[in-house]
């Protein structure tokens, strides 16, 4: 990997996030990580895939399951791998699980 590759820049976001708990310096990793993005000439959709990922890493770890989906799911299809899959069918169960814990309950 090159130092200015978006994996890299994406592994820099999660650990700031979820270790050291550092959401700001995990948001300024993910802008560096788009910043690469975009200086393609021509975006490759894997390179596309990898940041739409960390994205929705970083989204879920701040229980924001709705948009963490929508980037699990942007990076599956442009990148089907099983792991990625398997990341977009997660965060669906537990959107759903979430959904279930929070209806109100009927008092008999």
């Amino acid at each position: 990997m090159q130092p200015e590759s978006i994996a890299i820049w994406g592994i820099k976001a999660s650990f700031c996030e979820v270790f050291l708990k550092n959401s700001d310096k995990a948001d300024e990793h993910l802008v560096r990580a788009k910043d690469v993005l975009n200086s393609s000439s021509q975006i490759n959709p894997k390179d596309q895939a990898v940041f739409e990922h960390y994205t929705g890493y970083i989204l879920q770890n701040r229980d924001n399951n709705e948009q963490a989906i929508t980037h699990f799911k942007t990076a599956y299809d442009l990148d089907p791998r099983p792991f990625r899959k398997d990341q977009y069918e997660k965060a669906l169960k537990w959107a759903a699980e979430e959904d279930e814990s929070e209806e109100p309950v009927n008092p008999v």
